[in-house]
């Protein structure tokens, strides 16, 4: 069977590894000079990026069009003549759009696959480029998503902010008075992402950018599987000191066996705000077929 695998936005993988992999992204839009861009075809991350340094506001933006997702997936099986299609979405609890994609993929009666990853970011990354290596190496269909659900169990996303300026200026800090307060106590806050797919506060870093990773990597090594084999993206937006520390750290005490580092997918990154690092962790193809003989025996 010929398997495309398709994603949004919200997923992290180096740009490269897209067409590397046969891997397709239907872009999130943004509202910008009083027009509607397509972030990663009409307007490329670091133009979108340099765009909103300008701003003292952040603009709009919204999922992907439905027609994308219509336009992508008729392309694939009738154009480019796939079997089947897997699509890979950020988190449903973030999103509404999960159903919308649900309602569409069912005009093409059993030819689409749609997994929520229950997370975003460079998890959801490690989930669609494991689906695109297994589907090149013409494994079944059952047997990807067998592998793809039972990594969403045991995959570890935490994520660190310098600031929270963006997220109140994106509306979801409503209270200014808080804001000042984080900036005059120097709060650099961390978060984990819940099996539930959203993010929950922890006890933040403290008054140096350095605290905020020291925080993040002990956050992550909380979640490690002892003796377990991970595969890491690390996202960030202009924090290269915390990624390379943060890497250092995590190769000392975590048997990884890819990392990747990239810079954060605007529908993120544009909310989180600059220093933003994002650690993400996903088990190996191997270490979930070691988890699933165990469960046989």
């Amino acid at each position: 069977m010929k398997i495309k695998i398709i994603t949004d936005s919200a997923a992290d993988l180096p740009v490269e590894l897209y067409d590397e992999w046969d891997i397709e992204q239907i872009p999130h839009n943004v509202l910008l000079k009083d027009k509607v861009w397509k972030v990663g075809k009409d307007l490329s991350i670091s133009e979108y990026y340099n765009e909103i340094a300008k701003l003292d506001y952040l603009p709009q933006s919204s999922a992907p069009d439905i027609a994308d997702y219509q336009t992508a997936f008729d392309n694939a099986l009738n154009k480019q003549k796939y079997d089947h299609i897997i699509y890979i979405s950020v988190s449903s609890a973030l999103t509404s759009t999960f159903n919308s994609v649900r309602i569409i993929a069912r005009k093409f009666k059993g030819k689409i696959t749609l997994i929520d990853s229950v997370s975003a970011s460079g998890v959801q990354g490690l989930l669609v480029l494991t689906a695109a290596k297994l589907a090149k190496k013409g494994k079944e269909l059952e047997y990807i998503i067998e592998i793809l659900e039972e990594m969403k169990k045991y995959s570890i996303l935490t994520v660190g902010f310098l600031t929270l300026d963006n997220v109140y200026k994106s509306g979801r800090l409503k209270s200014k008075l808080l804001l000042d307060f984080t900036r005059f106590m120097k709060v650099k806050p961390v978060a984990i992402m819940s099996k539930q797919g959203k993010l929950i506060s922890k006890f933040p870093g403290l008054f140096f950018k350095r605290s905020m990773v020291k925080r993040l990597v002990h956050l992550t090594l909380s979640k490690i599987k002892n003796g377990w084999k991970y595969n890491m993206i690390i996202t960030h937006l202009n924090n290269e000191q915390g990624v390379e520390y943060i890497e250092n750290k995590l190769k000392q005490k975590v048997e990884l066996s890819s990392i990747y580092k990239s810079v954060c997918s605007p529908i993120i990154g544009v909310n989180t705000g600059e220093g933003t690092i994002i650690v993400s962790l996903v088990p190996t193809i191997e270490q979930i077929e070691e988890v699933k003989k165990k469960k046989v025996h």
